[in-house]
């Protein structure tokens, strides 16, 4: 402290360390010596600094008003005792721990053995659970990791595999946040909306009446609907819990539509108008017609679609809103909502699954590769967050070189710590 506020402060060094306990108490222990400041985080040593400016004046302990932390157990002196277990005590705890079973019993047994034991006993039973708690967190995210790569893996195959197959594509990138999704079940749940449709039909009907019977079907007797309430929940954009709830987005509704309609032999396309997706038919004969899946399967000129646009958007109308979309811009609109979704709550480990997704899809977005980067160093991945500044400074695109360069000094000043 060079003064009375924290803006006359004077931060030494600041670090990342494996040593903090994300939760319960941490011990800090600073050792002034002549040439040195040695500063302990639960006993292992973490900065070692040769300031020199510091070797006289008062000790002390303060944070913060704003932060949560809490201290107890302060002291000064010449010596101060390390916090943690002495070896012995630590293997008898340890050999305790491991001998304990699903059987209570085995509780009530080593209770009984570490009764005796000083005080420390049970601070370090607690550093023990918190480590087991503490691996178990990190199995956990390995578990989920390696989830995401085999997902995000077969999303690519699919993806290459001519035509796309759409359905599966969308139940994937469902998938990417449900481990326990079963893509075969729900694939087959559409074919069984399809048989439904189908067994309703006259033989030989026509292309109208198999569109009429499968919207009368959705509608009036599964009642499929847009989502109105909640909006903005992404069980709304998991095609999978779009098809158990009966209730989605436009863009998942949409989907579940065009791939009904494919297993009952109608040619129905997906049209990405801005802020509201939107379906259509294009017989073999006759008029195309839209269909507002999102409405209940309301039909619309194209009039009305365009002035729903223009309700919806302050975008100039084009009269390329209502084309097919294909499918990887579908997949690749879907994956926008979830990122978007994911943004305003702050979850950065979903906001990278969607953006490695949406690269698998368009490989050369400069966009998308700059947020990979800067989800990467939020996420402690350091060494994907440099691959992916070496490759935006390879490639010539729109993102501003102060931008490539900030990220760059920002992963270069976290690996220092």
């Amino acid at each position: 402290f060079d003064g009375p506020d924290v803006y006359s402060w004077a931060v030494l060094r600041e670090v990342r360390s494996s040593h903090l306990n994300r939760e319960g108490w941490n011990s800090l222990k600073v050792r002034i010596e002549e040439e040195r400041i040695l500063c302990y985080l639960n006993g292992e040593l973490v900065i070692e600094s040769s300031d020199a400016a510091y070797q006289s004046g008062f000790a002390g302990l303060c944070k913060f008003r704003q932060t949560d932390a809490e201290f107890k157990g302060f002291r000064i002196g010449k010596t101060v005792a390390d916090v943690r277990p002495s070896d012995e005590l630590l293997g008898r705890v340890t050999k305790a721990i491991d001998e304990l079973t699903t059987d209570d019993a085995t509780v009530a047994l080593a209770a009984q053995r570490l009764v005796q034991e000083d005080a420390a006993v049970v601070d370090t039973l607690e550093l023990q659970a918190k480590e087991l708690e503490s691996r178990a967190a990190r199995v956990r995210r390995l578990a989920t990791e390696v989830h995401t790569r085999q997902t995000l893996t077969e999303f690519e195959g699919v993806i290459k595999k001519k035509p796309v197959d759409l359905l599966r594509a969308a139940l994937l990138i469902a998938r990417l946040d449900n481990p326990d999704l079963d893509i075969g079940n729900y694939k087959s749940e559409v074919e069984r909306h399809a048989k439904r449709v189908s067994g309703v039909l006259v033989s030989g009907a026509s292309e109208e009446e198999r569109l009429v019977a499968l919207n009368r079907y959705l509608f009036d007797e599964q009642g499929f609907h847009g989502s109105r309430t909640d909006y903005g929940n992404r069980s709304n954009s998991y095609v999978n819990e779009v098809l158990d709830d009966r209730e989605g987005l436009p863009i998942a509704l949409s989907v579940l539509y065009v791939e009904i309609a494919k297993n009952l032999g109608l040619n129905v396309v997906p049209v990405g108008m801005p802020g509201h997706f939107l379906a259509r038919h294009e017989p073999t004969k006759g008029r195309p017609q839209l269909v507002d899946v999102f409405n209940r399967g309301r039909l619309l000129t194209p009039a009305e679609a365009r002035a729903m646009c223009e309700d919806l958007n302050e975008l100039p109308w084009q009269d390329s809103f209502l084309s097919t979309i294909t499918p990887q811009a579908t997949l690749e609109r879907m994956l926008r909502n979830l990122f978007n979704a994911a943004a305003e709550s702050r979850e950065v480990e979903r906001m990278l699954r969607y953006t490695e997704a949406a690269l698998i899809l368009k490989p050369d977005s400069a966009h998308d590769h700059l947020l990979r980067g800067i989800l990467s160093y939020q996420s402690q991945r350091m060494q994907q967050a440099r691959s992916e500044v070496e490759w935006l400074t390879e490639h010539e695109s729109d993102i501003s070189r102060d931008k490539i360069d900030e990220l760059s000094r920002a992963i270069a000043r976290a690996s220092q710590k």
